[in-house]
């Protein structure tokens, strides 16, 4: 199906990036539909982008997109995958630091604390791609 060992190191971490997308994509549906059957859902109070479904979708398009350019070869189309990678980071970096926040001030375990885990993880990861990227030159 893939061959994975033809590929360069640059293209099997941009696939990486497009599958924890599409992960994080996934996860906020499943949170979204999670409150919408379960909870006591009021559509005055809540609203469908309250509860992250806006989000799940915007990430599973992107995580798509990102996983159609990991197919191609990624050290001849820097700057189309540099601009693909500067929404991750973006995002990323926005949650890292509300992550940093947290944990220096109160900490309340919740749901958003998770997805701010993986946005982490999302950033630090198109972070190494970058670099590999920049090597690869």
């Amino acid at each position: 199906m893939l061959a994975l060992s033809q590929k360069s190191k640059a293209q099997k971490l941009l696939l990486a990036v497009a599958l924890l997308e599409l992960f994080i994509g996934l996860s906020h549906l499943g949170y979204a539909y999670y409150v919408k059957f379960t909870w006591e859902y009021d559509e005055a109070l809540y609203d469908w982008d309250d509860v992250g479904g806006n989000y799940g979708v915007f990430w599973l398009f992107w995580g798509v997109l990102t996983l159609l350019y990991s197919f191609g070869e990624v050290n001849k189309i820097k700057i189309p995958v540099l601009l693909l990678l500067s929404v991750p980071l973006f995002m990323g970096g926005i949650a890292t630091l509300a992550l940093v926040d947290r944990l220096f001030g109160e900490l309340a375990f919740d749901v958003f604390t998770i997805f701010a885990l993986l946005y982490s993880v999302l950033f630090f990861e198109s972070l190494i791609v970058i670099v590999f990227l920049w090597k690869s030159s």
